[in-house]
C-alpha cells in the first residue's frame, strides 16, 4: 500500500515520529518548513531567509519540536511537498502519477476537492472530537469552554463539507473538568497518533471496515477560537472565568483581563470568597501584578497573571547555537 501524509507544525504533533517508530515510511510528507519564504523578490527572499535562520538558532529547541515532521522527513530522506502548495493542480497530478492509495491527514489545512479525490481510495483525517460534535478548527477550545463531560477521537474520510465525511473509527474519552486546552491537545494528539498508526497497519492488512454515517445535522460546528473569546470581565461568573482560563491556556496564549488600560495574561484563577483577605475595593492589583475582582455571582476572585519574559535575545542566540553545534557534532 502506497500512502502519503499531510501534517502541519505543532508542539504536540508526534504523528510522523510514531509512523517511523512503527516502520511505516510514507512515500511523501506534506508539511511546513521553518525556512519557507515563498515567491518574493530576491532581496526580500534573502532578508526573510536570514531572519528565519536566526529564529532557528534563537529558538532552536522549540523550532525542532514544532517542525518535527519536516526534520524527520529530512533525516529519513522522505520527499517533502510544502504545505503552502498543497491545494494546486500540480500536486493533484503528482498524487495520481505516484499512484497513491491513501493520504492520511493529521492536524492540517482544509483540502480542495481535486486533492482529496486524487488518492485511489481517498483521504482519511484525524479529528480530535466525537464527530459530528465539535466540527471545525478549534474543537479542544470549545470542548473546554462548554464544560463537556466527554470527547473523543474520530478517523473519517474527507469530503466536500468540513469534518463531514463518513466515519471509519471512533474512540470515546471521558473528561475530568480540570483539563486546559493545552493538556487536552497533548492527550488527544498523543493518543491519536498511536491509534492512527494502528489504523494504517490495519489498512495494510486489508481492513474490512464498516462506515458510520457522519450526520452533521445532529452535531455542532464551532468557528476558530479567537482572542476575543479569551477575555475575562467582571460580568463573568466564577465558573465562566474558570472555563475561560482553562480554555485559553495553550502554549503562549492565555486568558486576558483588561485593567487600567493594560492587558494582563491570566495563568490561573482562585475563589477567595471563604478566605480572609482585606480587599475593600475591586478590582485591585497587588505588588505582584495579580488582579483581585468581584465576579458576577459575587465571588472574590484572584487572577494570577503571567510575568513578562525577561530574557536577552543574544544570550538565547548563543545558548541555542551551542546546543546546535553539540547536536551536529555529537560532542
Amino acid at each position: 500500500m502506497k500512502f502519503i501524509v499531510m501534517t502541519g507544525p505543532g508542539l504536540d504533533n508526534n504523528f510522523i515520529e510514531e509512523l517511523i517508530a512503527s516502520k511505516l515510511l510514507p512515500a511523501l510528507i506534506v508539511t511546513n518548513s521553518p525556512f519557507y519564504c515563498g515567491k518574493i523578490n530576491p532581496i526580500k527572499f534573502l532578508l526573510k531567509k536570514i531572519l528565519l535562520v536566526l529564529r532557528y538558532f534563537v529558538k532552536y529547541s522549540v523550532i525542532k519540536r514544532k517542525y518535527q515532521s519536516y526534520f524527520l522527513a529530512r533525516k529519513y530522506s522522505i520527499p517533502i511537498w510544502p504545505s503552502e502548495k498543497v491545494n494546486n493542480d500540480n500536486f493533484a497530478r503528482l498524487i495520481k502519477e505516484m499512484e497513491v492509495d491513501y493520504a492520511f491527514i493529521f492536524t492540517f489545512t482544509i483540502l480542495k476537492e481535486n486533492i482529496f479525490n486524487a488518492p485511489k481510495f481517498g483521504c482519511i483525517n484525524f479529528h480530535p472530537s466525537l464527530l459530528p460534535l465539535n466540527r471545525g478548527a478549534s474543537p479542544s477550545n470549545w470542548i473546554i469552554l462548554n464544560n463537556q463531560q466527554k470527547t473523543g477521537i474520530t478517523f473519517h474520510f474527507i469530503s466536500k463539507n468540513i469534518d463531514a465525511g463518513d466515519i471509519i473509527e471512533q474512540y470515546e474519552i471521558p473528561l475530568s473538568g480540570y483539563e486546559t486546552t493545552k493538556i487536552l491537545n497533548e492527550y488527544l494528539y498523543s493518543i491519536g497518533a498511536v491509534l492512527f498508526v494502528r489504523l494504517i497497519l490495519r489498512f495494510i492488512h486489508n481492513y474490512k471496515y464498516k462506515l458510520i454515517k457522519n450526520d452533521i445535522c445532529t452535531g455542532t460546528y464551532e468557528p476558530r477560537f479567537k482572542t476575543g473569546n479569551s477575555i475575562i470581565t467582571e460580568k463573568n461568573t466564577f465558573p465562566e472565568i474558570s472555563s475561560i482560563v482553562r480554555t485559553s491556556r495553550i502554549y503562549d496564549s492565555y486568558a486576558l483581563f483588561k485593567y487600567s488600560g493594560k492587558e494582563f495574561m491570566v495563568l490561573n484563577c482562585v475563589d477567595l470568597t471563604d478566605c480572609d483577605f482585606p480587599v475593600k475595593v475591586y478590582p485591585f492589583i497587588d505588588d505582584k501584578n495579580n488582579i483581585y475582582l468581584r465576579s458576577l455571582d459575587n465571588k472574590n476572585v484572584l487572577l494570577v497573571t503571567k510575568e513578562p519574559a525577561k530574557s536577552n535575545i543574544f544570550n538565547r542566540f548563543f545558548h541555542n547555537l551551542k546546543e546546535r553545534i553539540i547536536y551536529s557534532t555529537g560532542l
